[in-house]
């Protein structure tokens, strides 16, 4: 007897239901923002009772997943395969307190839920996506769309004034873009049939 295989795009447009939508490695970004609206959250502070106490206590928190695009580097790393979710901190070289929370200098004083939706070895203008292992003593780069990153900023500047007042400092000699924020670079994209003289011109 022999086996078969039976593919269901063969034959059915949507085999995963209605709304199915493929995405490649040219519109990997827009999965991004079409997966921004169901990617809130409500969970307990404090589930199992380790910190509870006042104010904590049955405190809930209201937050987003932020949905980024990572290099294959952190396979194994910080996540194990694609899907998985895992915390994004931010820290800074001072000591914070936030209600009766006390945070450490370098330490996590922010945290944010993050999932990995896709991984890349190389992404063209992105010299930290890669695949190298070497590049997590350089930081390498997380992708997320820009209105997920401006949620980012506000919770720092809200949680923290000096985040505030320093934002504050930087938007005066450095305009910001959409969604208040800074443009770090512009990225061109150069059409197949382009001459050396028209890339020259960039």
């Amino acid at each position: 007897m022999r086996d078969e295989v039976w593919f269901p795009e063969a034959i059915v447009s949507q085999p995963f239901g209605k709304g199915t939508k493929y995405y490649d490695f040219e519109n990997v970004t827009e999965m991004l923002y079409d997966l921004e609206e169901y990617s809130t959250f409500e969970e307990p502070f404090d589930p199992i009772n380790i910190l509870s106490g006042q104010p904590n206590a049955n405190k809930q928190i209201s937050g987003e997943v932020i949905n980024m695009i990572v290099p294959h580097c952190l396979a194994g790393e910080i996540i194990q395969e694609i899907g998985d979710y895992f915390s994004y901190c931010v820290s800074s070289p001072s000591s914070k307190r936030f209600g009766d929370m006390r945070y450490a200098p370098d330490a996590c004083q922010v945290k944010f839920k993050a999932r990995a939706v896709a991984s890349f070895n190389k992404m063209p203008g992105f010299p930290k996506m890669t695949g190298y292992k070497s590049a997590l003593a350089l930081g390498p780069s997380l992708l997320a769309t820009d209105t997920q990153v401006s949620r980012i900023v506000d919770r720092l500047t809200g949680t923290f004034p000096e985040f505030a007042k320093t934002r504050e400092q930087v938007l005066a000699d450095m305009p910001a873009s959409n969604h208040n924020l800074i443009k770090e670079s512009v990225l061109v994209r150069i059409n197949d049939d382009a001459t050396r003289n028209d890339r020259l011109k960039i």
